[in-house]
């Protein structure tokens, strides 16, 4: 589970912001080095030595070790460039909602939904099997998929939805 920062309430309770992860400029770098490593496996293994030219269970084993190894690597590949940083922002004063996404592969991107727009406001948690569930901010938009905003605690994604369904329910009176 990445650290997600605190939810942030600006100009009076006007504005929310879930700002992006706190995620250093050398994260995306790192996971795509470490991914490196597990290739040493099939390098050691099934390149370097000899075999001999027919099948055996051994030769089997170390395809099966080689195979697993390329699979980490591709995990931290796909981890470094295409794991999500998340921006949102709930104006009270401009009625709006500003989202915000980018991966290691696409630029930061932005999109402003009015309120009117948004269908629901939910807390969202997300079981895992091993470690504590975790919880996000489920902002459900016509037509669109939900967006998901991770909150470092259910108290803070509980205190969030309720504010935003209050600026919501304000702007429509």
């Amino acid at each position: 589970m990445s650290p997600t920062a605190p939810i942030q309430y600006l100009d009076s309770g006007n504005t929310i912001e879930l700002p992006k992860s706190p995620r250093s400029a050398m994260s995306r770098p790192l996971l795509f080095l470490l991914g490196i490593f597990p290739l040493y496996a099939p390098y050691d293994l099934l390149i370097r030595p000899t075999w001999p030219n027919r099948f055996s269970m051994a030769l089997l084993f170390v395809v099966v070790i080689s195979a697993g190894a390329v699979v980490v690597s591709l995990l931290f590949w796909a981890a470094a460039i295409f794991g999500l940083n998340q921006y949102a922002r709930f104006d009270a004063r401009a009625g709006v909602f500003t989202y915000g996404y980018e991966t290691g592969a696409t630029k930061y991107r932005e999109r402003t939904v009015p309120f009117a727009n948004i269908e629901n406001v939910s807390l969202a948690t997300h079981s895992w099997t091993d470690g504590p569930p975790s919880y996000s901010v489920a902002v459900k938009i016509p037509s669109e998929r939900v967006e998901s905003l991770p909150a470092p605690s259910k108290e803070q994604a509980e205190r969030c939805v309720s504010a935003i369904k209050e600026m919501i329910t304000k702007l429509h009176c």
